[in-house]
């Protein structure tokens, strides 16, 4: 069950980054840009 859990905290740590990583290849570390697409669209 140990081993279970380990999956599950690997994956609920890596599909988010799956989601925001190829944002942030396609417009860089912009913050600014970051916080006016999630909030204000």
């Amino acid at each position: 069950m140990k081993y279970f859990y380990g999956v599950l905290c690997i994956l609920g740590f890596l599909l988010p980054y799956g989601a925001f990583m190829p944002w942030l290849l396609e417009n860089g570390p912009d913050l600014s840009l970051l916080l006016a697409e999630a909030f204000f669209r």
